[in-house]
């Protein structure tokens, strides 16, 4: 048997030993994974009766008929009303479609026109109000989601609080009677809304 080459043992033990490179996907090993960081976005869509809805800041105005009092008092047997709600800010959340204007397709589009319907929402799932209309999108960029609308329409307000049949503000109250009776009623109004997702 053939001798090994002078200083061949001392090759073999002063070289480094070769380690195998970790395969992708391999857990095995202690090598620190890099961590990722995730940021949370919050919805901006909120859901009502299953159906997403987006949210939009309105004013609202009576527009005739019996005022909306929210509380009357009497001086001197006559009714004043200290607080009345023929006009008012809110808060509604509404779903549109717009068509989009100028010919291009909806992710072209810089500018939409469409239908939209508002809801106010109670407790337990039962409607404040409801509003319909007509809204007009503009946004930057069709990369955007984000956009301003504007929508003009109608409200309805089912449980309208009204003074009670005979009863008149700035008039005494009627013979026979010793206190401010109020009425339930739904009343209709002008409705000016902006929305902010295209």
């Amino acid at each position: 048997m053939a001798a090994a080459p002078s200083g061949a043992t001392g090759d073999l033990q002063d070289r480094p030993a070769q380690v195998p490179a970790s395969e992708p996907g391999d857990e095995g090993g202690d090598t620190p994974q890099p961590s990722r960081t995730v940021s949370a976005v919050e919805e901006p869509n909120k859901d009502f009766m299953g159906i997403k809805f987006g949210v939009g800041v309105a004013f609202t105005l009576d527009w005739g008929g019996q005022s909306r009092v929210k509380d009357a008092e009497l001086v001197n047997n006559i009714v004043r009303v200290t607080e009345s709600q023929d006009g008012e800010a809110r808060v509604l959340l509404e779903v549109h479609h717009f068509w989009p204007i100028g010919g291009a397709t909806r992710e072209e589009a810089l500018y939409g026109f469409g239908p939209f319907v508002s809801v106010q929402p109670g407790s337990d799932d039962v409607i404040d109000s409801l509003g319909i209309g007509v809204m007009v999108g503009m946004r930057r960029s069709p990369k955007s989601d984000n956009s301003l609308n504007i929508g003009l329409g109608l409200i309805v307000d089912p449980n309208s609080q009204l003074l009670g049949d005979g009863i008149v503000a700035n008039q005494p109250l009627p013979a026979g009677e010793t206190s401010i009776r109020y009425k339930t009623e739904y009343e209709t109004g002008f409705l000016l809304m902006a929305s902010f997702s295209f």
